[in-house]
């Protein structure tokens, strides 16, 4: 089902549950009945006054009373004031998928994610690999000589600033993170621990392996203009995603093309305050050289910069 269907899906049955509450509330009061045929009637009395130029005075002050007297009958049947209206899925946009500025909501950039991500194994991943199912006793406890820390004092630290981070997420605010050490030390699973927090308290996570944001970017860039109109919302939600993960930065395929091209990409979404999470492999001078001084000041100058230490947990 695509997103403008389930989004219609939704409104429906948001009214349909709405009529049914309604209906039964006209089955248990018969007055609540008649104040609706009443204030019709009204309606109908404050519309002819305002056509013909009547004070229409005394129709407001009988609607007022008429909508006190309805607030009370719902009370008294042990109702709140808002069974009358629909219950939306989404509060803030009303099921439409777009918010009164005009802008996409949140709730419809999820589905699109989510409809991108079906097929692939990400969403078994991340019921897999969470913040709950985390398991610090793999990480090696003692310290090795010139250690300030263990690699496992060093995870705990950064379960806490990550579990923070998440718990406090506000859209807008531009908090970015890059991760980095040797290989299996747990940067993968640390990011999808965060990006399953975050989905579950409702915001919009876009994830992308290194590669897989470079292919899309250059499929875009070199894309006749029917294939660029086919793609151009997938292209535009790398740049507008609330949140971004790129994993692995570092192992892609790169030219002067695509270096330029991530660079445009992250100093568009630091210009817009949209978050974005990076892991690599990469140690600092490593970034630098593989990639331009811009994108490696753009990195260190406007990114919590987080290492982690110890040996392949692979091994262990």
């Amino acid at each position: 089902m695509k997103v403008n269907q389930i989004l219609q899906e939704r409104r429906h049955i948001a009214l349909k549950k709405m009529e049914q509450r309604i209906e039964e509330i006209r089955t248990k009061s018969p007055r609540f009945c008649e104040i609706e045929e009443e204030i019709k009637v009204q309606g109908f009395a404050q519309v002819n006054a305002n056509l013909f130029g009547k004070d229409d005075k005394k129709i407001k002050r009988k609607m007022e009373a008429l909508e006190i007297e309805k607030k009370k009958v719902l009370k008294d049947l042990g109702y709140e004031e808002d069974v009358l209206s629909p219950s939306y899925f989404c509060k803030k946009c009303g099921d439409t998928g777009i918010l009164p500025d005009g802008k996409m909501c949140a709730c419809k950039e999820q589905l699109l994610i989510e409809q991108a991500y079906q097929g692939s194994n990400l969403m078994h991943v991340l019921n897999r690999e969470n913040f709950e199912n985390f398991d610090l006793t793999i990480f090696r406890e003692e310290r090795l000589p010139g250690e300030e820390q263990s690699p496992r004092e060093n995870m705990i630290e950064l379960l806490e600033i990550t579990k923070d981070f998440c718990e406090n997420f506000k859209a807008g605010a531009g908090k970015n993170m890059l991760f980095y050490g040797p290989v299996g030390t747990g940067k993968t699973y640390l990011l999808n621990c965060i990006a399953k927090r975050l989905l579950d308290r409702g915001n919009p996570v876009l994830y992308l392996r290194a590669y897989q944001l470079t292919e899309s970017l250059q499929k875009y860039k070199f894309a006749d203009v029917k294939t660029k109109m086919d793609i151009a919302e997938d292209y535009r939600r790398i740049f507008d995603s609330e949140i971004l993960i790129i994993d692995d930065l570092g192992t892609e395929f790169q030219n002067n093309v695509s270096v330029a091209q991530i660079f445009e990409l992250l100093n568009y979404r630091i210009q817009y305050r949209k978050t974005t999470l990076i892991s690599t492999n990469l140690e600092p001078m490593e970034l630098a050289q593989q990639y331009s001084k811009r994108i490696f000041s753009r990195i260190y100058g406007l990114y919590s910069i987080f290492y982690l230490s110890g040996e392949d947990l692979r091994f262990r």
